[in-house]
């Protein structure tokens, strides 16, 4: 039986020169990201196999891999090669395995000051070490005095990354090209959207960026870098995970320069944007990519009061068409889109964030930004009585006022139920829909002004 093992940057053969890998420089890699927290790994290994049956070891995967989702077919001779079996260990030697495999075994503490105890584990967890010493004694070595622990030898089964194992049997002695794909967790992307408003003129500024984390405890050098935009269904699966801490840690922040490179391209029902350059992918790293320059587009500011679900706050949204004829006319996939007020020259503020869902061209985006400072409102139901067995009418009265210099337009928005219509006359209606009506309304300058409409509610 021979052995190797792989790399994803070189590959090298660690055993007999008949069963060394092709390749010596980095294979073709393709990393596909999606948005929920997982991704699938894409690769063309080379290797020779040697005629009859022998086993591979590949420790260069990542520690979340998925594997049941590992495929692996020769793409020089198919039907040479049969893969009889797939094994992933990840019994990874820390600390608490190696105290599990040496309990009732010899080790050596040693503690501050140089002293060494050798002797017998007696506990595998205790926040103290138990050791019985050669003449038979129990000596009790305290936490906080340790300095190493020292094991003989790495316990056989436990390994220090983890590993595919794979069984292969060949036909044929000869040189393949393997191209092997998974799934794994602990990778994901979102779209991080930057907008910059030029109010006098009624426009804003928008760029999008891919914000890519990695927590998958594998760094993926010069990749082919794939991003999925839309909702894709999985099953949820048994996590395979060595420790929590192969995918944890302070990530570090790093923003690629903002160059043209994404290009975006329908794939089933979602999007899919490809980096037309190699990307490296390092494990614990956030990493910026420019999704499309910042394009003018026309916005329009709207103040909107819903008084059943926030009794005085007037909220104040931008809100634009995502069309060509508006500067725009792309997919933008969700995440979180952050504005920025310019108030005069280099100058400008943070005006607020929210975060948008997958938006397709041709549809309105409506980014939420707080609420107004000089806009207040204020809902009150003056009656409501039952009119018959089946019907009930209320009447309600909305109230706004603005403290602006100018006049201001508040879509009032009143949630509605059931079987309803409305009884006598009422303000502009705006947008009328089953269950829910808008309002438009425009207050003075300094001012106030108020409405009553009446319903009737029937079941």
């Amino acid at each position: 039986m021979r052995v190797a093992t792989f790399c994803l940057a070189v590959l090298v053969c660690l055993v007999p020169a008949t069963a060394s890998l092709a390749a010596n420089q980095a294979p073709p890699l393709t990393l596909t990201i999606y948005s929920d927290n997982f991704a699938m790994v894409q690769e063309v290994r080379g290797l020779r196999l040697a005629r009859g049956t022998q086993e591979y070891r590949v420790s260069d995967v990542t520690g979340q891999i998925e594997p049941t989702s590992v495929r692996i077919q020769s793409l020089t001779a198919p039907d040479t090669v049969t893969l009889h079996e797939q094994r992933f260990e990840f019994d990874l030697a820390g600390t608490d395995r190696l105290l599990d495999r040496y309990l009732g075994r010899p080790v050596v503490v040693t503690i501050e000051g140089g002293t060494a105890y050798q002797g017998t584990l007696l506990n595998a967890h205790a926040r103290d070490a138990v050791l019985q010493l050669e003449d038979g004694s129990v000596q009790v070595i305290k936490e906080d005095q340790i300095t190493t622990l020292q094991f003989p030898a790495l316990p056989e089964g436990l390994i220090t990354k983890p590993t595919l194992v794979w069984l292969f049997e060949s036909t044929k002695s000869m040189k393949h090209n393997l191209e092997i794909s998974y799934i794994t967790k602990g990778i994901q992307w979102q779209a991080e959207y930057i907008a910059s408003i030029r109010e006098e003129q009624g426009l804003l500024e928008l760029g999008g960026w891919a914000s890519i984390e990695n927590h998958s405890g594998h760094t993926f050098k010069d990749a082919r870098l794939r991003l999925v935009a839309g909702d894709v269904h999985r099953v949820s699966p048994q996590p395979y995970r060595a420790k929590d801490g192969l995918r944890r840690g302070a990530a570090m922040m790093e923003a690629a320069a903002p160059a043209p490179g994404f290009k975006e391209t329908p794939h089933f029902e979602y999007h899919l944007y490809t980096l037309d350059r190699p990307a490296t992918l390092t494990d614990r790293q956030s990493k910026q990519l420019t999704l499309f320059p910042p394009a003018s587009v026309k916005a329009d500011k709207e103040f909107t009061y819903d008084g059943s679900r926030d009794q005085e706050k007037v909220r104040v949204n931008l809100v634009l068409d995502n069309t060509k004829e508006n500067g725009l006319g792309k997919p933008l996939p969700a995440g979180r889109i952050r504005v920025y007020k310019e108030s005069g020259g280099s100058t400008a503020a943070f005006a607020g964030e929210d975060r948008i869902g997958h938006v397709a061209e041709g549809e309105e985006v409506r980014v939420y930004l707080g609420n107004a400072f000089d806009l207040v409102g204020e809902r009150t139901v003056l009656e409501s009585r039952q009119v018959s067995k089946r019907s009930r009418q209320e009447t309600v009265k909305i109230e706004l006022r603005n403290r602006k210099d100018a006049p201001t337009t508040v879509t009032v928005i009143e949630h509605l139920r059931g079987d309803w219509k409305f009884i006598g006359t009422t303000p502009k209606v705006r947008k009328k829909e089953a269950h829910k009506v808008e309002f438009e309304v425009t207050v003075p300058k300094k001012g106030e002004k108020s409405f009553t409409y009446q319903v009737l509610y029937k079941w």
